[in-house]
């Protein structure tokens, strides 16, 4: 599950810099080439959306990868204490 979101992750991110890069050229076609504000708008609204979706893509596969890596610590911590909690257990066992 790790490894898939990771590569995801890699593939989003990949995605958000060619939308960006594709939004600064579509921005840029569209102020050379519209004719009023209106296009203006509507080239510039494109621009925005070719960069800011993948960019949100991106954050929610990079938070659910935040949250599988706080599980995966979260229960390395349980077995810590567990193995804390016998060894405790045998040293007061042992008079010690």
């Amino acid at each position: 599950m790790k490894g898939l979101l990771t590569f995801l992750h890699v593939v989003c991110v990949i995605a958000t810099l060619l939308g960006a890069a594709g939004a600064g050229v579509q921005l840029i076609d569209t102020f050379n080439h519209a004719v009023s504000a209106p296009q203006q708008g509507a080239g510039a609204a494109m621009a925005l959306a070719m960069c800011v979706i993948p960019y949100v893509i991106m954050r929610c596969f990079s938070t659910s990868l935040a949250a599988v890596e706080a599980a995966d610590a979260s229960q390395t911590r349980e077995e810590q204490l567990a193995i804390l909690k016998q060894l405790v257990a045998r040293n007061q066992g042992s008079g010690l």
